[in-house]
């Protein structure tokens, strides 16, 4: 990866007509959208793009064509609408080999914030040979610790995606469907939350408690069902925060007699197969069938941690522009004060936490 680093440090202006663009871009397809004509208005004004495009040369030229383009295909795409001649690029040279140049792409877009959670994911669906099927789920630390190290992510990032790359590709692609007929919806995080609060924990349990280690096809089988439930109760308004996932998790309590294991363990198995039993009929089930669950318990430490973790990493990426959503201003006010008194709630928490600690 450094090697790689340095031998792109010089740059060069490279003819456009001797580019060809990337079929592995891990941002996927540039959308022509506001954005795009955003940046073409922005190169046009300054006269030229300021940061360099990436791209490698070719082994055997096709015709003209002697370059292929490893980052910078929005800046790409602009300087053609403009009709430019030329851009400023990093030039990697041809031996590279093709793995390190993956990962290095992904280096490069990982380190953007609009580069979203799922966009990530698909891309090291790419990177690693077999791990469009999903990752066998006796492997998923091995594989955070292993995408850690190639891609300079934080383990606990790592731990994040490798939970959705768990998930076979006709999944993935679901998620990904959903997120594009729904942009305002992070639905990355809903079945995160499906992932690391009910999936795992209950395949766990199982483990443990009845000796039944579950193949990935029956894990897959449960992941299913569990995304119908939630695309379906995120999209008509029935989930609207990850909390109404996450309190399933309390059947899973290591403290749980036989007993009240067998009757957890039913509730679960009607979550998972019962199409009209939802994420909300769990805590019903719990307050009749465990009634010692439904009362509240402090959240474990490693949760709280989780929670915070990835709360902070949703704040950092946070943009002034999304408290635009609403078309009135008045509403725009309203949501910006209650924006600001929550973040003012939220400091004032850690503040007293920090002092208790």
């Amino acid at each position: 990866m450094n090697e790689l680093m340095l031998t792109s440090s010089n740059v060069t202006r490279v003819p456009l007509r001797e580019i060809r663009a990337s079929a592995h871009n891990p941002r996927g397809p540039v959308k022509l959208g506001q954005s795009f004509n955003r940046l073409v208005d922005s190169i046009r004004s300054i006269g030229d793009i300021l940061v360099p495009i990436v791209v490698q040369k070719l082994q055997t030229p096709e015709g003209d064509i002697k370059y292929e383009l490893i980052d910078g295909e929005r800046r790409y795409r602009a300087a053609l609408a403009l009709r430019k001649a030329d851009a400023p690029a990093h030039v990697v040279e041809s031996n590279v080999p093709e793995a390190d140049l993956r990962k290095f792409m992904f280096h490069l877009h990982m380190t953007r914030e609009q580069w979203g959670a799922l966009a990530q994911v698909e891309s090291l669906a790419e990177m690693y040979n077999g791990v469009d099927l999903g990752i066998p789920f006796a492997e998923k630390t091995e594989w955070a610790k292993k995408i850690a190290e190639n891609t300079y992510m934080d383990p606990q990032t790592a731990t994040d995606r490798v939970r959705i790359l768990a998930w076979p590709k006709p999944l993935r692609g679901e998620i990904s469907g959903f997120q594009e007929g729904n942009p305002s919806v992070d639905i990355y995080s809903y079945v995160l939350a499906v992932e690391a609060s009910l999936v795992e924990p209950y395949v766990r349990a199982m483990k443990d408690r009845a000796g039944a280690q579950l193949s990935d096809s029956e894990i897959n089988v449960i992941r299913k069902s569990l995304l119908e439930k939630l695309l379906r109760g995120v999209g008509t308004g029935g989930i609207r925060k990850r909390d109404q996932i996450r309190q399933a998790s309390v059947l899973f309590g290591s403290e749980l007699s036989n007993k009240e294991w067998m009757a957890a363990k039913k509730i679960f198995r009607r979550l998972s197969s019962d199409n009209s039993f939802s994420f909300d009929d769990v805590v019903a089930e719990i307050q009749i069938d465990l009634p010692a669950l439904a009362s509240e318990k402090p959240a474990k430490p490693r949760r709280v941690i989780a929670m915070m973790n990835s709360l902070s990493e949703i704040i950092r990426g946070y943009r002034k522009e999304y408290l635009e959503i609403p078309k009135k201003v008045a509403a725009k006010r309203v949501l910006r004060a209650d924006f600001l008194k929550a973040l003012s709630t939220l400091a004032k928490s850690l503040e007293e936490l920090r002092d208790k600690l």
